[in-house]
Formats: C-alpha cells, sequence, structure tokens
C-alpha cells in the first residue's frame, strides 16, 4: 500500500470510529453489559441473543457496532464496552496497552475448542479471549467451469490454456496486498516472526528470506511470466471477475460466500494449491470475544461468553447470519464438514496457522506490501526484495 493510499485509509478510519461514536455508549455500567462488534460479525445474531438473554434473566444486555478503532480509543480512556468481538490479529497492541483482561476458560470450554484457536489468543503465557470462528483464505472455484480444483498451482497453466478457447482465465486473485500472497511464501517453511516454545514470538527472527520464501516468490514470478496472472490486480478486480465468470477460480475467503450465493454462483472450495509439493499456509484468523479491562463486569461478561455465546446453539445462529468460516468449538466443526464448502475452507485452515499476534506485526506489513510489488514486477532478485523486506521489518 501506497503513502498516499495509507493517508486515505487512516482518514476514512477516524471518519469511522467518529461515526462509531455518535452511535454507540461511551462506558458500560455496573450490573448492565455492553458488547462491542462489528456489523460483519454476527451482529443481528448477537443481538437477538442479547434481547433474549435480557428478557430471560433481567440484565440489560446491549450489543452495538462499532470498529476496532474506536474500541481502542474508548478503552484507553477507560471507556467502552465488557465485551468486544474481533479477530485475534489486533490482540497484541491491545494487550501491550493494558486494554484488555486476562480470561480464565472453565475446563469445558478449554476442551470444546481447536487449539489452533486457543493458540491465537495466548499472548506472554495467558489468554486474552474465547474462540468464536476460525477463517483462512482458501481456493473458491466456479463447479461449471472447474471440475477439479488444482492441487498444484503448477497445474494451473494447462488450466488457463483450457479456458483461453472461451476468453476465460484459470484463476485471479488480490495481488495487491501479501496477506493473499501469503500462502504461497509459508508452504515451505517461510514465517512473519518465529514463535517461541513459550507461545510467544521472537521479534528478532523474521523468516521473509528464507528458502521456503524464495520457493514461494519462484512460483508467484513463474504465475506471472507464463501469463497466467497479470502483474497487478486487485480484491475488487479479482471478485469483480469471478462473479462475472470470467475467471474459474479465485483465492478469497468466507465473507464472499454470501455474496456467490446471492449471485446463484455453484461454487466449491478446496485447499490453497501446492507450492513445490507443500500445501498453500495461509495465515488464519480467529475472531473472539475479548473483556475490556475497563469493564465493571468482568465475571457477569466471562459468564455471558460462556454460557449463552459460545453454546452450540448460539453458534449455529451465528453461522446462519453471517457465515463463521470454521466454528472453533470442534464439535460444531464436524456437524458443519457435511458441507463440502466448509470442509474446504477447514482443510485450507488447518495447513495455515495462526497470524502472529505480537505487536510488532503491524510492522510486517509495509514492507512485504513492497517486496510483494516489486516480485510481480520482476524489478530486482527476488532474494535480494526479500531480504530487503526482512531488514525493514526488523528495524522497523
Amino acid at each position: 500500500m501506497n503513502r498516499n493510499a495509507r493517508s486515505i485509509a487512516a482518514r476514512l478510519a477516524a471518519t469511522l470510529a467518529l461515526a462509531a461514536a455518535a452511535t454507540t455508549s461511551l462506558a458500560a455500567e455496573p450490573g448492565k453489559l455492553l458488547i462491542w462488534v462489528n456489523k460483519d460479525k454476527c451482529f443481528d445474531a448477537w443481538t437477538q441473543m442479547a434481547e433474549a438473554y435480557t428478557k430471560r434473566s433481567g440484565i440489560a444486555t446491549k450489543v452495538e457496532a462499532t470498529m476496532p478503532d474506536f474500541f481502542l480509543s474508548a478503552a484507553s480512556a477507560g471507556k467502552g464496552p465488557d465485551i468486544v468481538i474481533w479477530a485475534h490479529d489486533t490482540l497484541g497492541q491491545w494487550v501491550a496497552d493494558g486494554l484488555l483482561r486476562p480470561v480464565t476458560p472453565s475446563a469445558a470450554v478449554r476442551e470444546a475448542i481447536d487449539p489452533q484457536g486457543w493458540q491465537a489468543f495466548t499472548l506472554g503465557r495467558k489468554l486474552w479471549g474465547y474462540p468464536i470462528g476460525i477463517e483462512a483464505i482458501h481456493l473458491i472455484y466456479n463447479k461449471r467451469l472447474m471440475t477439479t480444483p488444482p492441487r498444484n498451482f503448477e497445474d494451473l497453466a494447462s488450466e488457463d490454456r483450457r479456458l483461453a478457447a472461451d476468453n476465460r482465465k484459470a484463476i485471479l486473485w488480490d495481488l495487491s496486498h501479501i496477506y493473499y500472497a501469503w500462502p504461497l511464501f509459508a508452504a515451505n517453511g517461510a514465517y512473519a516472526y518465529k514463535q517461541k516454545e513459550s507461545g510467544g514470538w521472537n521479534s528478532n527472527d523474521i523468516g521473509v528470506a528464507n528458502a521456503g520464501a524464495l520457493k514461494g516468490a519462484a512460483t508467484l514470478q513463474q504465475l506471472v511470466r507464463s501469463g497466467v496472472l497479470p502483474a497487478t490486480a486487485s480484491r475488487e478486480d479479482a471478485e469483480t471477475a469471478f462473479l462475472e465468470g470470467r475467471v474459474a477460480s479465485i483465492i478469497d475467503g468466507p465473507w464472499l460466500w454470501d455474496q456467490l450465493r446471492s449471485a446463484g454462483i455453484d461454487f466449491g472450495t478446496a485447499a490453497v494449491p501446492r507450492v513445490a509439493g507443500k500445501p498453500g499456509a495461509p495465515f488464519v484468523g480467529v475472531t473472539g470475544a475479548m473483556i475490556s479491562r475497563a469493564s465493571p463486569n468482568f465475571k457477569l461478561a466471562s459468564d455471558y461468553i460462556e454460557r449463552v455465546m459460545l453454546t452450540p446453539a448460539a453458534l449455529k445462529t451465528c453461522n446462519a447470519d453471517k457465515s463463521l468460516g470454521v466454528p472453533a468449538n470442534t464439535a460444531l466443526r464436524t456437524e458443519l464438514e457435511s458441507d463440502p464448502r466448509v470442509r474446504g475452507m477447514s482443510e485450507a485452515a488447518r495447513f495455515g496457522a495462526p497470524m502472529p499476534n505480537n505487536p510488532e506485526m503491524r510492522y510486517f506489513w509495509g514492507p512485504m506490501e513492497s517486496a510483494l510489488e516489486s516480485l510481480l514486477e520482476a524489478r530486482q532478485p527476488a532474494r535480494e526484495v526479500l531480504e530487503q523486506a526482512a531488514r525493514r521489518i526488523a528495524t522497523h
């Protein structure tokens, strides 16, 4: 993302935060529960559950839609909600800023949730949230155009030639953000930061220029040289092309599923294709419920999360509202994997790993997006590009 784009994004975030402030309560109150969640994270389902809980228990429980930037500013001032629902990648900053309370889940809840979910919400040997849903980008393919998803990226060249007769392409995905390209690098062992045995992250051990990263870069560059991929494409470009049937497959997330269903596209899902024989390894995002340090209702909030939000019935309701991707609850995951679409995304997530949740992760994106742009345009040797990115991440 260039400097101008970052400036626009910052102004947009500030505008959205101000808009959120106009429609949200500023602070939780003793004996009541206030929950903040983004509009696309089961907002309607959580609202219905809160209303039912209020009638059943007599405890006023309110759900409001807001953005993480507004939680950051409100919680920093000792205000904000009791519970905030968001992805785990904000965890490092929020913990470092002292905005969250560590949690101690019951044994039953610990056992019910996938270890990958707990890994995402672990920092400094403490748990900082309750996992709800697990998401990962994966291959999505139009069954009318592609009967069998490609197992390897190398297979895409022949698929592309086959589809060329109908003026279609085999694949297109967001080539402007490293998040979407990362599965190729991580397939053979690239990593943003090395994880410690203690569960933390070694901010001095950066693995974006190792042998595995170079294999991913070589595969990506070969796809461009062979004409399978363009040198540039945005997420909007890729999604529009897929919706219009101009490409047979895309690498995207479960947030696209509802749009595809509405468009009447018969789609399948699969793991990200292999690179040099190893499965594509996406960053895994885990949505969870966290408790603000400013909350005057820690026990009440913990009980509400465990006894209301994390029940299988509640998670099913949430998933019917907005896809959870894969539920963090393993029993419900097994049940929902009877749907091959869920099963395909679940496979992609199993090959990946939770995105690092350390505060330093914020320094990863800029250098790697510059490196991605350079690799796609073949400006410099791949090793040089990636080693430069590693140095920039290390020195931020």
